[in-house]
Formats: structure tokens, C-alpha cells, sequence
């Protein structure tokens, strides 16, 4: 078992690659992550102890629920500032707190059995597929599973990272019934995110970067710094473009020109970007019907969506 402090990360990554091209089926998901895995209070090594993980440098002991199941949440929390991120984010304490929006209506969003599977979903999440390789893949804001899950079906091993409980436990619940061992669900705030710099290969965060710039910046920053260098990212923001037509608030849309400079700031490169989400939602299409509507839609309108993929400078 590696467990690498941050210091000695760069000349330890070597082992990291070569220890992790081989996910062991039989071994312990924790156990294999505490090379990944730093304290989210002080970025220091844990260790595992029976049903915890333990920072000896900071004394902090972070709850194992089972084999697959971990809560690294900070004990730091973000300060938004009023007015801009803070009421697009209005359930950040809520979910720290409480573990589940407090909105009946927000609660196991997106989840495919509640919602119905969209076409936009599929499409979306088969581009993304496509661009990932069998490699170690964090999946920042996972939620319900909704691509995490399909991830490690093609990934040496995912991180499905969330702040909400609720939608960890029902991601967790499926994965068992789909027998996928290659996971690990942690439960964190990811704005802290609890692994050293400079340790992962690709990281995903899907329908995310949109509560405001304030959150979106310090989000990009942490991805950018949780990152290998030349190591992979894909990420999307809601169109700006696209409020000609919903006629929605532009505080957490992004034109191309916007999402640019805000990723280019934070270290990061532009490889790609693709618009995703050109049929309106009027009703819940899916299937070729969707394929080919969406197809014809890209000569009128505007993306949803913009897709963005990239690496670390």
C-alpha cells in the first residue's frame, strides 16, 4: 500500500501510474484509494482504522459507512459572498448540514427512475465515453450516477464525488445491484476536494459549473490543482448563447469567449469545445427521435450545453 504525502509527490507519481494500471477485483476500494486519498483539512496522508480514516497530523477521524462508502467532508466550508453565489447556492449548508436538499423537488435529482431518462442524458453522456480512456477518472458532483457509473464500466477506477448523502446512497445502491466494484463513493464538500494535488488522471464534472462565478472559480481551481499535469479534464457549462431563446438569468451561463478565459486562468488548456443540447425541451424525446431532432436543431438554435475538454498545463 502507497500512502504519499504531498511533498513527495512528484517524484513518488511514477509508482502511482505503475501501482494503478491494475485495479485489483478482489482488493478493498478504500484500500486501494489511500494512495489517492489526502485529509480534506490538511492534505496529509490517512490512514484506515476499522470503520475510520485517521489524519495523525490534524487528529481528524473521517466515518467509514462500508466497503465502498466514505464521508471526507471539511470542516471547512466556503464563505460566498452575498449576491453571487450564495442564492444560486442556496443548498450548500443545507447539504452539509442535513445531507439532502431541503426542496422535496431538488431531492435524488436527476435520477433517471424519477426523472426519466432524457435523450439529452444519453447523447451527453456517450460523447463523454467516448473521450475517456481506461484510466482513474473523479467524477466531481456525481450525484445519482447518472455518468459515473456508466464511467466505471470502462475505467480502471472512478471517485464518485457529492455533497449530498441522499444521491450517493441511491448511486451506491445501483452499483451493487450492477455488481460495479471499481468504485469508491465519497462523500465531500468539493470545494475541498480530499485527494493530494497533482494525483488524478481525469477529472469529470457534469452539470456543475453553474452557481455562479464565485463557486465556478474556485471549483475549476481545485480540479486544476487535483490534477496530474497533462492529465485530462472535461467539464460543461450552460450556454449564454442559449438565453435568446430560454430567456434565463445569465449569472450562471457562460458564452465561449467567458468559459475560455475562466478555464485558462486556472492552468488549464483548451482542447475541445462541443455544443451539446440544441433540441428545445419542450417534452422528454429520447432515442433516435431525439438523435435526429437535435441534429436538425443545430441550424436554428444555440447549444444548451457547452462541453468542454482539456488538460492540465
Amino acid at each position: 500500500m502507497l500512502n504519499i504525502k504531498e511533498k513527495n509527490m512528484g517524484q513518488n507519481f511514477s509508482q502511482i501510474q505503475k501501482f494503478s494500471k491494475n485495479f485489483p477485483k478482489k482488493m478493498n476500494p478504500i484500500d486501494f484509494s489511500l494512495q489517492f486519498l489526502a485529509c480534506p483539512n490538511c492534505l496529509e496522508s490517512l490512514t484506515k482504522h476499522k470503520k475510520m480514516l485517521h489524519c495523525s497530523k490534524c487528529n481528524s477521524n473521517f466515518k467509514i459507512s462500508n466497503e465502498n462508502i466514505i464521508d471526507l467532508v471539511s470542516t471547512k466550508s466556503f464563505n460566498f459572498k452575498k449576491n453571487m453565489s450564495s442564492e444560486i447556492y442556496s443548498e450548500y449548508s443545507e447539504l452539509r448540514k442535513v445531507g439532502h436538499p431541503l426542496n422535496e423537488k431538488s431531492r435524488l435529482w436527476g435520477l433517471e427512475s424519477k426523472f426519466g431518462t432524457t435523450g439529452f442524458v444519453t447523447t451527453l453522456r456517450n460523447k463523454i465515453l467516448s473521450l475517456l480512456e481506461n484510466e482513474i477518472i473523479c467524477d466531481v458532483g456525481a450525484g445519482v450516477g447518472n455518468y459515473s457509473l456508466y464511467f466505471a464500466k470502462q475505467a480502471k477506477f472512478v471517485f464518485h464525488c457529492d455533497l449530498d448523502l441522499e444521491t450517493i446512497l441511491s448511486a451506491a445502491q445501483e452499483a451493487k445491484k450492477q455488481k460495479i466494484n471499481n468504485i469508491l463513493f465519497i462523500r465531500c464538500d468539493y470545494l475541498y476536494l480530499p485527494f493530494y494535488s497533482n494525483s488524478l488522471d481525469c477529472i469529470t464534472s457534469i452539470d456543475v459549473l453553474e452557481k455562479g462565478r464565485e463557486h465556478d472559480s474556485k471549483l475549476i481551481e481545485e480540479i486544476s490543482n487535483k490534477l496530474i499535469y497533462n492529465g485530462k479534464y472535461i467539464i460543461d457549462f450552460h450556454s449564454k448563447e442559449r438565453t435568446k431563446l430560454t430567456k434565463a438569468p445569465i449569472t450562471d451561463r457562460y458564452s465561449r469567449k467567458e468559459l475560455t478565459n475562466l478555464v485558462n486562468l486556472n492552468n488549464l488548456s483548451i482542447n475541445k469545445i462541443i455544443g451539446m443540447g440544441y433540441l428545445p425541451t419542450i417534452r422528454n424525446f429520447s432515442g433516435t427521435t431525439y438523435t435526429i431532432l437535435n441534429t436538425l436543431c443545430k441550424f436554428f438554435f444555440p447549444p444548451a450545453r457547452w462541453l468542454v475538454i482539456g488538460k492540465k498545463k
